[in-house]
């Protein structure tokens, strides 16, 4: 099932470059600068792509529980506890697959303009995103700082939020299938 945020998806696993850089640009202590943090990242990514290091970054990097109920909106407020913990982690499971899949199929990506802007305990992280044979696409990840730790809690491209780009895919999942059918289909793509 795509939507037209899918077809630049892509781009969001560029994303937790921008993260790892505000993680270093909103310490009390000096930091690395942020390009040069997001260049690190990135030449890891490339010399040791792999599942287990793509989960470890989504884990670390993004908020896919809270990704999870803004996706789905309205009918996550009516599941039994034990549902709200099955659909989430579906979701984080098919977050991270769709995560792996993007970053082995486009890896020769840049970053430029890498700016962060804090404001108390909320964060944005903006760039721009280049592909060998793209047009260069803005880039912006929401972010929220909990308990010390920044997490993502957003993805936007060209002013297209993943979030609200995810609603009416899930909740079309979710009117077809119910709640077992959407948490299959999460599970299995």
């Amino acid at each position: 099932m795509n939507t037209p945020f899918s077809s630049k998806c892509w781009l969001a696993g560029w994303l937790f470059l921008s993260l790892a850089a505000l993680g270093g640009a909103v310490r009390a202590e000096p930091a690395e600068d942020p390009q040069v943090v997001a260049q690190n990242v990135y030449a890891q990514i490339k010399t040791n792509l792999n599942v287990a290091a793509v989960n470890a970054l989504v884990t670390q990097y993004f908020d896919t529980r809270s990704m999870a109920i803004q996706a789905l909106g309205l009918p996550y407020r009516s599941f039994s506890a034990d549902q709200k913990t099955v659909y989430t982690k579906a979701f984080d499971t098919y977050f991270k697959k769709s995560l792996y899949d993007v970053l082995t199929t486009h890896k020769d990506v840049t970053i430029s303009n890498l700016v962060s802007r804090v404001e108390g305990n909320r964060a944005t992280v903006k760039c721009v995103v280049k592909s060998a044979n793209a047009q260069p696409i803005d880039l912006a990840l929401n972010l929220s700082l909990a308990e010390d730790t920044w997490k993502a809690n957003d993805v936007v491209m060209d002013n297209i939020s993943l979030i609200v780009s995810y609603r009416p895919q899930f909740a079309s999942l979710y009117k077809q299938g119910g709640f077992d059918g959407m948490v299959e289909y999460l599970n299995s793509h």
